[in-house]
C-alpha cells in the first residue's frame, strides 16, 4: 500500500485552508457593518499616507490663535495659531504608527511565549504561562502611568515601548490556545509521522492556520492602545512633541468652553477610528466564527 507523501498532504490542507478564508470573505461582503468599517479604515490609511497631500497646511504653519472654524480654517486654529484641521490630517499618521509598532512588539513576544508554550508543553508551557498570568493580573493603566512616569523624557517611542511591553499576554494566551489545538489535527500527525521537521509543522502547518485569529485580535488590540496612548497624552504623560490626537485633545482641555473646538475634531476622529477597528474586528470574529 502506497502512502501519500507529505507534499500531497501539505496542499491538500493548503487548498482546504484557502478555500475556507474564501468563504468566509463572502460572508464579509455580506455584513454590511464590517465593509463599513473596513472602508472607514481605509479612507484613515490614505490619509496617513498622503497628509501633505490633503492637509492645506503644514502643521507647523501658524495663524491667528483661537479662530473658530471658518471656510479658510474648517476646524478652526488652536491656541498657538495652528490649523486644527491639518494637525488632526497629520495627526493620523502619527495615531498609525502607534498602533502598529505596539501590535508588532505584542506579535513578536506573543509568538515567541504563546508558540513555544502551546508546542513544547510541560514545564516550559507551565512556566511560561505563570508568567503570562501575572502580567495579565496586573491593572494595566495604573502599571503603564507608573512605567512612563519612570521616564523623565517623554518621548513617543518610550511610550510605545512600554505599551508593547505590557499588553502581549492576551495575544500569547490565544496564540497558545490556537497551537494546542491545532498540533494535534490528523494532518499535523500525518507530517510527524512520515518524518516532517519541527521547522517545516511550525511554518507550513501551524502558523498558516493561526493567521486569521492573529489579525482579528490585532484589529480589536491597535484600538486599544491608540486610546491607551490618548489617555496617558491626556494625563500629562505623553510626547508633547508629537502630533497624536492624544496630544491634541490635552492642549484644548483649558480652553474647552471658549475653544471646544481645540479638543472636539481629534476626539471626533479618534472615536470614529475606535469605532471602525472594534466593528471591523467583531464582524470578522462573527464571519470566522473565531472566539478571541
Amino acid at each position: 500500500m502506497e502512502f501519500p507523501k507529505e507534499s500531497s498532504i501539505e496542499e491538500t490542507t493548503a487548498l482546504e485552508y484557502l478555500f475556507s478564508r474564501l468563504s468566509g470573505l463572502r460572508k464579509l461582503k455580506r455584513n454590511k457593518a464590517s465593509i463599513v468599517g473596513l472602508c472607514i479604515i481605509l479612507v484613515f490609511i490614505v490619509l496617513a499616507l498622503f497628509p501633505n497631500v490633503i492637509a492645506p497646511y503644514h502643521p507647523f504653519t501658524t495663524f491667528r490663535s483661537r479662530q473658530s472654524p471658518s471656510s479658510e480654517h474648517w476646524f478652526g486654529t488652536d491656541t498657538l495659531g495652528r490649523d486644527v484641521f491639518s494637525n488632526v490630517i497629520w495627526g493620523v499618521r502619527t495615531t498609525f504608527y502607534i498602533g502598529t509598532a505596539c501590535v508588532l512588539i505584542e506579535l513578536v513576544i506573543g509568538l515567541l511565549m504563546g508558540g513555544l508554550a502551546g508546542y513544547l508543553g510541560g514545564w516550559i508551557d507551565d512556566l511560561l504561562m505563570r508568567i503570562t498570568d501575572i502580567i495579565l493580573a496586573l491593572p494595566t493603566l495604573i502599571v503603564l502611568i507608573l512605567a512612563v512616569s519612570m521616564f523623565k523624557v517623554r518621548s513617543i517611542n518610550i511610550i510605545i515601548l512600554v505599551m508593547g511591553l505590557i499588553g502581549w499576554p492576551y495575544m500569547a494566551r490565544v496564540i497558545r490556545s490556537q497551537v494546542l489545538s491545532i498540533k494535534t489535527t490528523p494532518y499535523v500527525e500525518a507530517a510527524k509521522a512520515m518524518g516532517a521537521t519541527t521547522q517545516r509543522i511550525i511554518f507550513r502547518h501551524i502558523l498558516p492556520n493561526i493567521i486569521l485569529p492573529i489579525v482579528i485580535l490585532i484589529t480589536i488590540h491597535f484600538a486599544g492602545y491608540v486610546l491607551w496612548e490618548a489617555s496617558l497624552t491626556f494625563l500629562g504623560l505623553g510626547d508633547p512633541n508629537s502630533f497624536s490626537w492624544g496630544v491634541m485633545i490635552m492642549a484644548g482641555k483649558n480652553v474647552l468652553r471658549s475653544c471646544p473646538w481645540i479638543s472636539t475634531y481629534p476626539g471626533l476622529f479618534l472615536f470614529i477610528m475606535l469605532i471602525a477597528l472594534q466593528i471591523l474586528g467583531d464582524g470578522l470574529r462573527d464571519i470566522f466564527d473565531i472566539r478571541v
